[in-house]
């Protein structure tokens, strides 16, 4: 093992010494030492770094002299920069050749390669089209129309490629893996699972992930109100119920008395704000609580009782699995939507039946 003194290597080394620390393996074992050294020689903080190489010449540790612990790529919330890395755009063809297009934005400086294995189709001079923009192993943007399976500033539940010395790559829908260094991460991530994560821009312009949701969204939840209708991501699960993303934005908890079904985390799905309590904090439904929606809940019964010859075993003392299959909401609910009915007279609750009046 030798190791090799670096002056004044940034703090956030990581993504440039990204591709060339996955590469650098057995089949190349030829690649000297001062290529490594270009790679991870990527400035944007005053700290000093110790890198060793093992006898193949691969960067085996990047660690700082004033500390052993591997450091964080500094965050920044940032969602874009000039050609919106990390987001969609509408951009226009103006020129093409063998080996893909040039897309322009908002003028030259908003110029972009699309590869013409990342086009999808063939594509005339002047044409609009959508594309996704990141940077690719030379730090220049390039586009897409690829799909990914989130954007910057979003979360999204994701699986584990490959986890190596620097940190846990995840598949997101692109060429290029999604790059979570190991100080973003809760526990070390194992290679096969999937985790809820969300990506941010570093300080270099790359798209990185980060395990520690909390960190980048807002559990203060004044903007909303009861009963706003929302999309919700499960994330952490604990003996209160679970910890749910709203709307890439906040973060709400799903009582235990409010899940529905099997939940598991990574699940995505409309919920709704049960209340804002006075802390601040959201609560959380998977079901409106309303009249509009107690009264949808008697015409769905009804509905049941007519299409089966007016006559249900489904009663108030069925299972919640069995409600929740035929109606999608609590044993609650169910419970309040039936004695609704019968005051109304509109039906009659048997030993193990319910019957239209």
């Amino acid at each position: 093992m030798v190791a090799l003194r670096c002056v004044d290597i940034a703090g956030d080394c990581w993504h440039k010494g990204l591709e060339d620390a996955r590469s650098s393996n057995a089949d190349s074992p030829s690649r000297p030492a001062h290529s490594n050294l270009r790679y991870v020689a990527y400035l944007h903080a005053s700290r000093t770094w110790s890198v060793a190489f093992d006898s193949r010449n691969a960067c085996s540790a990047l660690r700082s002299s004033s500390s052993d612990a591997l450091a964080s790529p500094p965050r920044t919330p940032k969602t874009g920069t000039l050609m919106n890395i990390g987001q969609h755009s509408i951009l226009t063809v103006i020129s093409k050749g063998a080996e893909g297009y040039v897309l322009e934005g908002a003028g030259a400086r908003e110029r972009v390669t699309l590869p013409r294995r990342e086009a999808g189709e063939e594509l005339e001079i002047g044409e609009h089209v959508r594309v996704f923009v990141y940077l690719d192993s030379d730090d220049e943007p390039v586009a897409t129309t690829r799909e990914p399976k989130a954007r910057v500033g979003q979360c999204a539940w994701l699986r584990v490629k490959e986890v190596n010395r620097i940190g846990a790559f995840l598949e997101w829908g692109l060429p290029r893996d999604l790059f979570v260094p190991f100080a973003e991460q809760v526990g070390r991530m194992k290679e096969g699972r999937s985790y809820v994560v969300h990506l941010y821009l570093d300080n270099t312009g790359r798209i990185a992930a980060s395990q520690k949701i909390d960190a980048f969204l807002s559990t203060e939840g004044k903007n909303f109100r009861a009963g706003d209708e929302v999309d919700l991501l499960l994330w952490e699960r604990s003996d209160l119920g679970f910890k749910a993303v709203i709307d890439h934005t906040h973060l709400g908890m799903l009582f235990q008395r409010q899940m529905l079904g099997d939940l598991r985390p990574g699940q995505q799905m409309r919920g709704y704000i049960l209340e804002v309590r006075p802390d601040g904090k959201i609560n959380l439904s998977l079901q409106r609580h309303t009249p509009a929606a107690r009264d949808a809940l008697q015409t769905a019964i009804l509905d049941h009782l007519k299409a089966h010859g007016g006559v249900s075993t489904l009663t108030d003392k069925s299972s919640p699995d069995a409600i929740f299959k035929a109606f999608g909401v609590s044993k609650k609910n169910f419970k309040k939507a039936l004695g609704g009915l019968y005051r109304e007279k509109v039906i009659v609750i048997g030993e193990g039946e319910v019957r239209l009046a």
